[in-house]
């Protein structure tokens, strides 16, 4: 990004007076020669010691257009790769054995630049790594190879955005996912087959959900394999189509800035009223999150995956849905 050099430059000159109302980017930054982490923090903070799980970035870009994310409108339509020596250079010197990708859609790669992929893999099958996750989409599913070789390089879990179970809800979703059940079912046990965990996202309150959408949802939830769930309500985020159509159609509600965390309802919905979709939303949470349902997902992944590996798929299973539950329970604190 281009905004902050320019306004430390317009502060350093001018002080606060010479700072502007709003610095926008004209362009999209090149990913690489990008600034790295420097040596002074790395030696400040132990990632290892004091941070679950460190963030990396290797993307930027997608191009889905999910009328209700905000990812083009923050880093772009076009993918933007970083070279894979930075990458690896950055790994060694944070000295980071796990990691979560910030990309917004790394596996959407494993379609658009596959020789990318591969030479990503290659280089951090070399590197003494734990595990590490990437926000994918189902499309990964049908490129058994790659997945295979990012086994390897240990990542270990792909978060992919099946969002609905609804199939009349395909113009909102980007073309990422269908709505479609049977194809969702596919995708997770051809993901598994390689030896990597699948974690689904899902988004209630569509347009063109009703109130069987979610008993759906539920029931696909509950017979899937999923090794973790997240679910959460549509919210219309600045710059989102979705939040352009909720003002020309006058449903935008007066929401505090605070209460847009996927969690509140901050719009009102077709097909049923903003308490339906409130109660709605905490039904389905208190079955996704009970204690049966954590542990049975954690006991699946003891069945489906060899001795070596069953323990950390169970602990990483019981992990991320324990963290979902907690996020639940705090956003529904204030």
């Amino acid at each position: 990004y281009f905004t902050w050099p320019q306004a430390i430059q317009d502060f350093a000159a001018e002080g606060i007076k010479g700072l502007k109302p709003l610095y926008r980017d004209e362009k999209w930054a090149d990913l690489a020669g990008i600034a790295p982490i420097t040596d002074r923090v790395i030696r400040l903070v132990d990632e290892n010691r004091n941070y679950w799980t460190p963030y990396l970035e290797i993307t930027r870009g997608c191009p889905r257009n999910c009328s209700f994310c905000t990812a083009i409108r923050v880093s772009g339509r076009r993918m933007r790769l970083r070279p894979v020596d930075e990458v690896v250079d950055e790994i060694q010197r944070r000295r980071i054995k796990r990691f979560f990708l910030t990309d917004d859609n790394f596996g959407l790669n494993f379609t658009t630049d596959p020789d990318y992929c591969a030479e990503l893999f290659e280089a951090l099958m070399k590197l003494d790594l734990h595990s590490w996750t990437v926000q994918s989409e189902m499309s990964v599913a049908k490129h058994p190879e790659l997945l295979r070789m990012g086994r390897a390089a240990h990542l270990d879990k792909h978060f992919i955005g099946f969002e609905s179970v609804n199939p009349n809800n395909r113009r909102e979703l980007g073309g990422k996912s269908r709505g479609s059940i049977n194809q969702s079912v596919e995708a997770i046990r051809a993901i598994h087959e390689t030896g990597t965990g699948v974690v689904g996202l899902f988004v209630m309150g569509f347009d063109e959900d009703t109130p069987e959408t979610f008993q759906a949802m539920w029931d696909f939830i509950r017979t899937s394999t999923l090794d973790g769930i997240s679910v959460t309500v549509l919210t219309p985020y600045p710059g989102t189509p979705f939040r352009q159509q909720c003002i020309e159609e006058g449903r935008l509600l007066d929401t505090p800035w605070r209460y847009y965390d996927t969690a509140h309802v901050t719009y009102v919905p077709k097909n049923f009223t903003v308490e339906e979709l409130r109660a709605s939303y905490d039904w389905l949470c208190r079955k996704i999150y009970s204690p049966w349902q954590i542990a049975n997902r954690g006991l699946r992944a003891l069945r489906r995956y060899p001795m070596r590996l069953a323990g950390k798929k169970l602990f990483g299973s019981f992990s991320t849905d324990y963290g979902y539950r907690r996020t639940y329970g705090w956003r529904h604190s204030y």
